[in-house]
């Protein structure tokens, strides 16, 4: 566990110094493999953790960095494999129980076929639709993993700050 948590450290700081203006290539591809490997580190957490639907099911999906997307997290079904992507330099300022939180809330969209009810029910590319159907797929997602914290006391799993969820 220490040394995902040295790893999440040293990204961190590294963010710190994109965030003081410092948008190197070279900075960047180093956050990019330490957030590789990372990850890699995540699965095995989540497996000896007894979680090992999200472990190894994180296992077979391939890491994508995305420094320009606004977004925390995704799935994609756009190719084979499965595609966990992320913006580390958002993800990262989250604590690694916060962290993991994430990752299993992304692999519960799968769980609970999300992308393809997406592609069912939201038919044209209405902005509106889209966030409303993704405001509730979230919802819904966090509040089954808050549940699951509380009830199998899954200490290793926290909510961030500001989740969505039924009651907000």
């Amino acid at each position: 566990m220490n040394e995902i948590l040295k790893l999440l450290e040293s990204i961190k700081e590294k963010i710190e110094l994109v965030e003081a203006g410092d948008e190197s290539k070279e900075l960047l591809n180093e956050i990019r493999s330490q957030f590789v490997l990372f990850i890699e580190k995540a699965q095995l957490i989540l497996i000896a953790h007894k979680e090992v639907y999200y472990g190894y099911f994180l296992l077979n999906m391939e890491t994508r960095v995305d420094f320009y997307e606004d977004v925390i997290a995704a799935v994609s079904f756009e190719n084979n494999p499965v595609k966990f992507i992320s913006n580390p330099l958002l993800l990262c300022k989250m604590s690694l129980p916060e962290i993991l939180f994430v990752i299993c809330h992304e692999i519960d969209h799968i769980l609970y076929n999300h992308p393809s009810d997406f592609a069912k029910y939201v038919t044209s590319p209405n902005k509106e639709k889209h966030y409303k159907f993704n405001l509730a797929a979230d919802a819904a997602i966090n509040d089954v993993l808050i549940y699951e914290i509380e009830k199998r006391r899954l200490n290793f799993l926290k909510a961030p700050k500001g989740v969505v969820t039924s009651n907000t």
